[in-house]
């Protein structure tokens, strides 16, 4: 019996460490993989773009991260950009599609924000929550080749930034 909760123990030691060793670069020391479905997404953006109901206009993406369950509320954010923004390019203006910004919050809790894109059924952006910050970023940007994951999520605390003050 002892033998057996030394095991279990052991076996959940090594589970931690190898959860707190995730370390994207040599700023950020920790990190979580994201692997939610980005094809479902992708086809809730679209729908999104579209409708004219407002029901529609909201995207949902739920997952779990950093021992936590995010529900997050999504609207396309039309404030960005003004409605007629043009893209000045060295073969002159060009229409640009401003359709993949969103803002919203975490579902329940009207004090949190969330600001991003959505492309290719991947958020990229931020969550401001009450237990913190998060940054969401695809993973091929700290990965060379493939992983089982495609995007990273990191908190604030885990950014160790020498000169995050000439930032902030």
């Amino acid at each position: 019996m002892i033998v057996r909760v030394f095991s279990v123990l052991v076996v959940l030691g090594l589970v931690a460490a190898a959860d707190a060793g995730r370390k994207l670069n040599q700023y950020i020391h920790h990190f979580e993989p994201l692997n939610y479905d980005t094809a479902d997404l992708h086809t809730r953006h679209q729908r999104a773009k579209r409708s004219a109901n407002l029901h529609e206009q909201f995207v949902h993406l739920e997952f779990h991260a950093h021992g936590r369950h995010f529900n997050l509320r999504l609207k396309r954010d039309t404030s960005v950009f003004s409605p007629d923004f043009k893209l000045q390019t060295e073969n002159g203006e060009e229409d640009y599609d401003t359709s993949h910004i969103y803002s919203g919050g975490l579902y329940g809790y009207p004090d949190t924000v969330a600001h991003g894109s959505i492309i290719d059924g991947r958020f990229e952006g931020f969550v401001y929550a009450h237990h913190g910050k998060y940054y969401m970023e695809p993973a091929e940007r700290y990965f060379d080749g493939p992983q089982r994951f495609h995007s990273v999520m990191y908190m604030d605390q885990d950014i160790n930034y020498p000169h995050r003050w000439l930032l902030f």
